[in-house]
This record gives structure tokens, C-alpha cells and sequence, in this order.
């Protein structure tokens, strides 16, 4: 494909999704229609199994498509007992690794990784049900997030588990939320870094609002000290692969500017915002993380990739905002501004600054 019928095909297809996915959750909540439930979990099949097909049959798209093959490749060559060392906390993506390599195929690891990747997205969307309209927010994940796990296909999951644990943090279901985050470092460990934010959501206001400021404290000593902490982990064997993360290259940081304007309008907003829906508390609060991590970028371009499970929650704070205006024909405007925002940072990312290099797209049956 050439880099504009790349840029439709993206957009076609998960605009499609997106519309598949809103039609489900309107036929799910519409008790009038006929086998309502088999007919919404029909359409949310067909709309989460496009990107899925996306992502699993693409052809050497993604900065880090190559490696993995290469990987793939080194594993294949390696003993039961040296690729299951017991040092390397991230064994669930091993063990995706062993499947693809007893059935000789890498591009396995990549259908494998989109379906985990889409699907726990899925369900962590759903969690937002009734507040927010689905379709909508699973748009925000696919033009704003998802193809972003071509490149770091690891934390793709990471992060799709990670957003999958804040309901358990509303819910106050500890054990179920250590488990998300357990399961999610055994795909990329940097996610063991969002662990305490479980004590954010406490019982007691006065020690929720002192643990919030404890927490910015020691995301702030944490990017003083990063590489410290880096080379902490990258001295194990099994770890060598976040050495690369110790290296002092620039990243690129327009995303702070974004960072910025959309932290100042959702705080503009903040309010009628947490008024709405009382998750939205900690949403923004994910946000103002989110924008201090994203100045790492001026350091490293590694250690950035922390935001990522702080910042997936922009889609739930952008969707909830058509919902606190109240005029019929204000409230469509905002969403097509929303849906116009989605659109155009997925053109401007992808397709002017070739970012992830997603584009062009090409599969495994014209490779």
C-alpha cells in the first residue's frame, strides 16, 4: 500500500470498529430488541476481531517489528530451561514466544499480543458503561493508543491490563488488582511501577489526599533517579534488554505541548467533570502524573513509557466530556470536536511525522 491508502485503510477499519462497538453496547442497553445480548456480543465480536486482524497480519510495520522476529529467532535456539530462567519476571510473553516456536511461526507472537492487547482493552472499557458512550472511548483507544503496541508490543499488553486494574481500584478489590498487576509485569516489567497507586483510591479522605502528594513526591525523586534505579534492574541477565533504557538519548517531546493544552482544558472543566462521574477524580489525577512523566522525554526516551499506564486514561476523561453539557446540539459538537481531535492527532503522528513507522502498511500475504 502507499502511505495515503495506508492512512484510509487505518482509518476505514476502526472507524468501523468503533461504530460496530457503539451499535453493541446500544443493542445490549435497548430491552426492546429481540435476543438483545446474543446480538450485542455478535456486533462487539466483529468490531474488537478488526484491529485485532489489523495488528496480526501486518508485515514489518512497527520500529520494533524486526526485533522481535530476531528474537523470536534467538529463543528458538535456546533450551527449555534457559529461556524459562527463573530471573525473568516477564514469562508470559515467553511462553506466547514458546507457543509461536513449537508451531514455528513469529508472526504468531504478534496475532497473539493484538488479541490479549484489544480484547483486556475491551473490558477495561466496558468497566466505564453507562457513563460513557463505548463506542466513543474505544474510537479515543484505537486512533489515540493502539497503534502504538506495534512498536512496543510488550507493554502493549502491559498497559491494556494495567487500564483493565482500575476498576479494581474503584471497586476496592485489592487482591484483584495486585493480580492485574502482577500478570501485567510478567508482560513488561515497568509496570510493578504502578503498584502503589492502589493506596491513592484509600477509605479515609485525609489520608487519600496526603498519600496523592507522597505518591507525586516519589514519581519526582523516581525521575531524578531513574537511571539509578534502571541499572538497578538492567544488572540482572535476564533484564539486559532494559539497558537500553539507562541511555541518556533525547526523546522527542511535541507530546508535551498536547500534554499541556489538554491537562488545561480538563482541569478548566474539573467540576462538572468529577460531578459526572466520581471515577474522573482519579483519571485527572492519572493525567497531572502523566504530564510530569512525559518531561522525562527532555532526558531519556525509555523511562517515558511509564506515563503510558497513567496517560490510557485520557480516553475515559475525553469521552465523559460530551456527557456534562447539556444542550443537544453543544453536546454533538463537543463529540465531533473529540472524535476530530482523535482523527487528527492519528494523521499528524502517523502519517505527517511517520511516527511508530505503522505506515506503510503492508500484511503477510503480499510481503
Amino acid at each position: 500500500m502507499t502511505d495515503l491508502q495506508s492512512l484510509f485503510f487505518y482509518v476505514i477499519l476502526f472507524v468501523l470498529s468503533a461504530i460496530l462497538i457503539n451499535y453493541s453496547d446500544k443493542t445490549y442497553n435497548n430491552a426492546n430488541i429481540k435476543n438483545r445480548k446474543i446480538k450485542s456480543v455478535l456486533l462487539a465480536t466483529i468490531g474488537i476481531l478488526i484491529p485485532i486482524l489489523v495488528g496480526a497480519f501486518r508485515f514489518k510495520v512497527g520500529t520494533d517489528y524486526m526485533n522481535y522476529v530476531n528474537d523470536f529467532y534467538i529463543r528458538k535456539n535456546m533450551y527449555d530451561y534457559e529461556l524459562f530462567n527463573s530471573f525473568n519476571i516477564e514469562i508470559l510473553f515467553l511462553l506466547i514466544q514458546k507457543i509461536a516456536i513449537i508451531i514455528n511461526d513469529y508472526q504468531l507472537v504478534f496475532a497473539i499480543c493484538s488479541f490479549l492487547t484489544i480484547f483486556i482493552m475491551y473490558k477495561a472499557i466496558l468497566s466505564n458503561r453507562g457513563k460513557s458512550a463505548i463506542g466513543l472511548v474505544f474510537f479515543l483507544y484505537l486512533f489515540l493508543h493502539y497503534t502504538t503496541s506495534f512498536n512496543i508490543i510488550r507493554q502493549g499488553v502491559a498497559v491494556a491490563i494495567v487500564a483493565f486494574s482500575y476498576k479494581f481500584i474503584f471497586t476496592k478489590e485489592f487482591k484483584k488488582y495486585i493480580l492485574c498487576i502482577i500478570l501485567a509485569s510478567m508482560f513488561h516489567l515497568t509496570s510493578i511501577f504502578f503498584l502503589p497507586v492502589y493506596l491513592i483510591n484509600a477509605k479515609n479522605k485525609f489520608t487519600r489526599k496526603h498519600i496523592k502528594w507522597i505518591f507525586l513526591v516519589i514519581i519526582i525523586l523516581g525521575i531524578l533517579n531513574y537511571n539509578t534505579i534502571l541499572n538497578f534492574f538492567a544488572a540482572s541477565d535476564s533484564m539486559y534488554k532494559y539497558s537500553a533504557y539507562t541511555i541518556n538519548n533525547t526523546g522527542n517531546n511535541r507530546e508535551i505541548i498536547l500534554n499541556t493544552l489538554i491537562l488545561i482544558i480538563v482541569l478548566l472543566i474539573k467540576k462538572p467533570l468529577e460531578k459526572y462521574d466520581d471515577k474522573n477524580k482519579l483519571y485527572i489525577y492519572f493525567l497531572i502524573i502523566n504530564w510530569i512523566l512525559s518531561f522525562t522525554g527532555i532526558i531519556s526516551p525509555y523511562i517515558k513509557r511509564i506515563a503510558m499506564y497513567f496517560g490510557i486514561s485520557d480516553i475515559f476523561i475525553l469521552a465523559s466530556i460530551p456527557n456534562i453539557v447539556k444542550n443537544k446540539k453543544q453536546k454533538m459538537l463537543v463529540m465531533f470536536i473529540i472524535i476530530l481531535y482523535g482523527f487528527s492527532i492519528f494523521i499528524i503522528s502517523t502519517y505527517i511525522l511517520k511516527q511508530a513507522n505503522i505506515i506503510p502498511y503492508q500484511t503477510i500475504f503480499n510481503k
